[in-house]
Order: C-alpha cells, then sequence, then structure tokens
C-alpha cells in the first residue's frame, strides 16, 4: 500500500514537472531509445520521409550541445515527449518533436512546443522553423494554435 501511495505522488510529480530541459550529451542513448520507438509513419512524420534506425542513430550523434532539447520522462525515466530546436547562426531555429503514440492526447506536445518557445524567444531567437508534411495534422494544429 505505502509503496502505491509513493509511486501516485512521483507520479503527479512528474505530470506537474513534466517538461525537462536536456543535454543531448548526457541522454543521447535516451533519445535514441525514444526516436527508435517511433513506427514508421510516426518516423515519417517526424522526419519528413522514411527513415531506417541509421538514419536515427546518425541524426542522434549529429546533435549539438547548443541545441535545445527538452524531454518528457515517465516514472521509468523513458522519454516519451521530445523536442528539439536546432539553432542557426542567424539567431533562427528550426523545431521538430514527438511523442509517444500511447502517450498522446495529453497535450504533452503541446507543453514542450510553448516552452520551447518560450526559450527560443529567451536566448533572442528571431524565426522559428517548422517543417512538416502537409498530412501531419497534429504539427499543423499546434503551430496554428501558437500563430506559426
Amino acid at each position: 500500500m505505502i509503496t502505491e501511495q509513493l509511486v501516485k505522488l512521483f507520479t503527479n510529480v512528474i505530470e506537474e514537472y513534466q517538461v525537462q530541459k536536456v543535454r543531448p550529451s548526457a541522454f543521447k542513448d535516451k533519445i535514441l531509445d525514444h526516436l527508435l520507438r517511433l513506427n514508421d509513419e510516426d518516423r515519417r512524420l517526424r522526419f519528413g520521409g522514411t527513415v531506417n534506425a541509421g538514419h536515427i542513430e546518425r541524426y542522434v550523434n549529429g546533435l549539438r550541445e547548443s541545441d535545445i532539447i527538452f524531454a518528457i520522462f515517465d516514472a521509468d525515466l523513458n522519454i516519451i515527449g521530445l523536442s528539439h530546436f536546432a539553432l542557426a547562426n542567424d539567431n533562427t531555429a528550426e523545431l521538430a518533436f514527438s511523442v509517444d503514440e500511447n502517450h498522446r492526447g495529453k497535450k504533452y506536445g503541446s507543453k514542450l512546443f510553448h516552452r520551447g518557445i518560450l526559450s527560443a524567444k529567451i536566448l533572442g531567437i528571431k524565426e522559428i522553423f517548422i517543417q512538416c508534411l502537409s498530412e501531419n495534422k497534429a504539427i499543423r494544429a499546434l503551430a496554428k494554435a501558437h500563430k506559426l
């Protein structure tokens, strides 16, 4: 009984403080694991085309410490949501993000999006770009809601 209560308490804390900024080098394995868990369609929507595990591994290895990465962790400390702002030298950034299929509908994408936008503004980023396929309704709705 006490253990169940602690798990509920811990889960409530995670829900309250769910979006965490992470350093790519410190969380490379967890980032890779999250992206590899995406099914083929989610990978296509996330990366804008068909990608294999090798492509995802190269992408993760190419993350820079200057990039802004936010993650949402579950109770087992697995990343279940991830946003990546790739910063350019001209005060612009490109945004990409993903949420595990079984954790959608909980506003995690919106929270990742909002946190990233706020950080970009604080850093003086003038423009944020989002590249997505026309059929990616979730990303298009988020961009529209945030007036991008």
